[in-house]
């Protein structure tokens, strides 16, 4: 998440969304947006769209979609830190030579580093159980319902928790050290030291989760 003020913020507010994506997807002019084929899955009739007005893009075939930065991630493969300079270079921004840090202070933005990252992994997975799975499904009526639509649900990142409390745990332990997950606050640890479950929180002064409740069958 890109916070007010911050370099990535201003990067955020120049760039233009059309540009990056342009770099990576042959786009058409469609009314007020731009319309092309799906970079994140195979389609032959576009249902992907850029939407320049509010600078995010979303496909209405596979449900993906954010900012410019989410879309250098998911293109580049690549962490927050590394696609605020990939998009600051292709749209010409100056970057900031970085300021001498101590070692403590190198090691502890190391550890920031990987505490977003782990939330944004986590982000993510919550919005493909949003998106693909039948649980996942009952809860998409259930926000349409509400109304939010396919877009709004996609522009805040909404996404749906599995009722296994250990789904989570699982994926995230494939890429990240168990240290660092209970200290991002998703993974908490039982009475004998071993990390159970999940536990929606925020790493130090960088909250990107925030913690609803579906209840199915439930319609109020």
């Amino acid at each position: 998440m890109a916070e007010a003020g911050s370099f990535a913020d201003r990067v955020k507010q120049q760039a233009d969304i059309v540009r990056v994506v342009g770099e990576y997807v042959r786009l058409k002019k469609s009314g007020a947006n731009f319309t092309g084929l799906c970079p994140f899955h195979a389609e032959k009739s576009p249902s992907f769209a850029v939407h320049p007005t509010k600078q995010i893009y979303h496909c209405f075939g596979c449900g993906v979609g954010g900012d410019v930065f989410k879309f250098v991630m998911e293109m580049e493969k690549c962490a927050f830190p590394e696609a605020i300079r990939v998009v600051a270079e292709k749209c010409g921004i100056a970057i900031p030579r970085p300021k001498e840090r101590s070692p403590e202070e190198r090691k502890e933005n190391q550890q920031r580093a990987v505490l977003v990252e782990i939330h944004r992994e986590a982000q993510s997975f919550f919005v493909k159980q949003l998106e693909g799975t039948l649980e996942g499904k009952a809860a998409r009526a259930y926000l349409e319902d509400r109304g939010l639509d396919k877009e709004t649900i996609s522009r805040f990142g909404i996404g749906y928790a599995p009722s296994g409390g250990d789904m989570l745990l699982r994926h995230l332990k494939i890429k990240y050290n168990e240290k660092f997950l209970v200290e991002s606050g998703l993974i908490s640890r039982d009475q004998n030291g071993a990390a159970i479950g999940m536990d929606l929180g925020m790493p130090p002064g960088r909250g990107l989760l925030r913690q609803g409740r579906f209840r199915p069958g439930l319609a109020n």
